[in-house]
């Protein structure tokens, strides 16, 4: 079953991204008078057809991509009435526009998905805090300065607004909590910190000086310190642990939540110790001799796992907050922007060996990704499309042949050249882009096959 939705997440999601990407360079194309001879989703053999106007569409077997054909006297010989109208003929900066617009197109459509799941509601953490001597814990924040807050988010954006302005950073603030499921409210008086030029680096770091300013702390929601994902080549997997693994004592400590494994993890840099974890019911001690890395000037250990959260120890933390139309048109902006900067920061890692390729996915990586998401719902699927589809866009814009980029990397050395470079050179290149996307390609299916058969 697993199979079937793995396939249907694949086609329909490579489906509306292909179909996008591939009507951005159709209808910039069509604005410029181009004669678009096909439209394909997919290639291979085509399973449908249709003749609309002087373009043909189509659907084709393999839904792994797609292309617009359009007439071009390199591909084959023109009509003369149709030679002003072939791609070929065309200014360059013409032709640039027309193969920008599907990168282009993708961004967009992820910065609008983006938006429409703010719009419909996300679900995010609210804002929990321990308050100082109380005798119950934890206390949720309902107000800041009198303007309600739901989340974290919320609440951590609202906070950065107002220390932005001088007069309000220098005075102090009124926080409105309520106990934790319970009726009843305080009035906490926020300080500000005595430190009186703070770094803005952001909202989190900020708040949290505030917070131990005035004896705050950050509520983490009790998880238990189940292990989900064992990194490859990782001190974790080194050991032996297993995804499923509880750890529930180091050296013979008792450790009750993730959240206090990952402290002292991060605390004991290099240090080998004995890890009791409870794997199938039996209590089995691992000698775990942990990584060490360098964050700001400052060692800290690591391990390589990941937390296993289920939903429904999380309802309980949760709200659904949803935006009015320009709130989730700003946040999907920045949601994009944040998510292009973790792209750029993750292919210049891996180029540099800091980040390992095991992390790439293909075909079939994808495919598992896509049926969970359509498994959990409208929202998950929708922001499954925001994701790849920005994904597929960006990756589109690096200068590659083959790719988009590497058309429009070409297109610029015409600019400023004033002529295209050799057909003999072009081909060449498109050779080598081919040969490497290919590559990439078949190590990203074995890194998939890998993964599977482990797991």
């Amino acid at each position: 079953m697993s199979f079937l939705w793995s396939l249907l997440g694949l086609v329909l999601s490579l489906g509306i991204l292909v179909t996008l990407h591939e009507w951005g360079h159709y209808i910039v194309g069509r604005l410029f008078n181009i004669k678009v001879e096909k439209f394909s989703i997919g290639f291979g053999r085509p399973i449908w057809m249709r003749q609309w106007g002087e373009t043909q569409f189509q659907v084709a077997a393999i839904p792994l991509g797609g292309y617009v054909k359009f007439t071009d006297e390199r591909e084959g010989p023109v009509d003369e009435a149709d030679l002003p109208r072939a791609f070929n003929r065309q200014p360059v900066w013409k032709r640039f526009l027309v193969v920008l617009a599907g990168p282009v197109v993708n961004i967009i459509f992820a910065w609008l998905a983006f938006a429409l799941v703010y719009g419909l509601g996300v679900a995010q953490l609210k804002p929990l805090i321990e308050l100082p001597k109380a005798d119950y814990q934890p206390w949720e924040v309902v107000a800041l300065d009198a303007q309600p807050v739901q989340s974290w988010t919320q609440f951590q954006r609202l906070f950065l607004q107002k220390i932005l302005n001088d007069e309000e950073a220098s005075r102090d603030h009124a926080l409105m909590v309520k106990a934790f499921n319970r009726s009843q409210y305080l009035e906490v008086n926020l300080t500000p910190p005595k430190t009186t030029h703070m770094p803005i680096q952001d909202a989190s770091a900020v708040l949290k000086q505030w917070f131990e300013a005035n004896g705050i702390k950050i509520y983490r929601p009790p998880i238990p310190a189940v292990i989900s994902q064992v990194m490859p080549d990782s001190p974790a997997q080194i050991a032996g642990l297993q995804p499923g693994d509880q750890v529930v004592a180091i050296d013979g400590k008792p450790i009750q939540q993730w959240q206090a494994l990952v402290q002292w993890i991060s605390e004991h840099p290099g240090v080998t110790a004995t890890f009791t974890v409870l794997r199938q019911g039996k209590k089995i001690p691992i000698k775990v001799k942990l990584g060490k890395k360098v964050v700001k000037g400052h060692a800290t250990g690591f391990m390589g796992v990941a937390v296993q959260v289920s939903a429904d120890q999380l309802k309980p933390y949760l709200v659904k907050t949803s935006y009015n139309v320009w709130e989730s048109l700003k946040l999907g902006i920045e949601k994009s922007l944040s998510l292009t900067v973790l792209t750029g920061q993750m292919i210049q890692r891996m180029l540099v060996g800091e980040v390992g390729t095991e992390s790439l996915s293909g075909p079939i990586g994808i495919a598992q990704v896509a049926g969970q998401a359509l498994q959990s719902g409208v929202i998950s699927f929708i922001s499954f499309l925001a994701v790849l589809s920005l994904s597929l866009g960006l990756l589109n814009l690096l200068p590659i042949p083959v790719l988009d980029g590497g058309h429009l990397f070409m297109y610029l050395i015409e600019m400023l050249r004033g002529r295209p470079l050799s057909d003999s050179v072009q081909q060449a290149a498109q050779m080598v882009g081919l040969f490497l996307i290919l590559s990439l390609t078949l190590f990203a299916i074995f890194n998939d096959l890998s993964k599977l058969f482990d797991s």
